[in-house]
């Protein structure tokens, strides 16, 4: 709660003095304004993964309408609209999945890959699926040899440890030890 102003300061604002903000207020209104940057971004992110998603529809099933439809379902889904309002990390995550899912699927290896890094830099527990995801792409949905999967798995180790190294760097500083994740995450 924030305290009204004096009532001097109104007396002096009556009489043509301006009224400035009291210093409590100030926080307060600095929240507000990182709120609205949250929000703002977390909308975003979910007007992207709207697109992804019909993206990734049209290009599996190569149907319009299923990829419309599907577009839509998440649009409204519930939880979805939940999460990107209250500016949590799963609308950026679940962005960054599907767009890493679209890379892949496109055999865009570089581009699913640094998807992926993102992801683990927004939700660690992902870590250790990412190169699942890498091998189920390259062998399974694509078919490909074991010489997609050693182009597609050093790509992504290659990204992995330009992208985590900044994090590595400041953990190291913070912290005084490598720390690989976080500290709750026991890997």
């Amino acid at each position: 709660i924030v305290p009204s102003p004096a009532p001097e300061a109104l007396a002096s604002s009556a009489s043509g003095s301006s009224l400035e903000a009291p210093p409590q207020t100030l926080p307060a209104k600095a929240w507000l304004i990182g709120a609205g940057v949250v929000g703002a971004l977390s909308v975003a992110a979910l007007t992207l993964a709207v697109f992804l998603v019909h993206r990734l529809a049209k290009e599996i099933t190569g149907d319009p309408a299923a990829a419309l439809l599907a577009a839509l379902a998440w649009a409204v889904y519930p939880f979805a609209l939940f999460y990107a309002g209250v500016g949590l990390t799963e609308t950026l995550f679940v962005t960054l999945l599907l767009a890493a899912f679209l890379g892949l699927y496109r055999r865009q290896y570089a581009l699913g890959s640094i998807a992926l890094v993102a992801a683990i830099l927004t939700r660690p527990s992902i870590e250790l699926l990412a190169p699942v995801l890498v091998a189920i792409f390259a062998l399974s949905v694509h078919r490909g040899g074991l010489a997609e999967l050693r182009r597609a798995a050093l790509m992504l180790a290659v990204i992995y440890l330009v992208g985590m190294m900044p994090w590595w760097m400041h953990n190291e500083i913070k912290y005084g030890q490598f720390v690989r994740l976080n500290l709750g995450s026991g890997l």
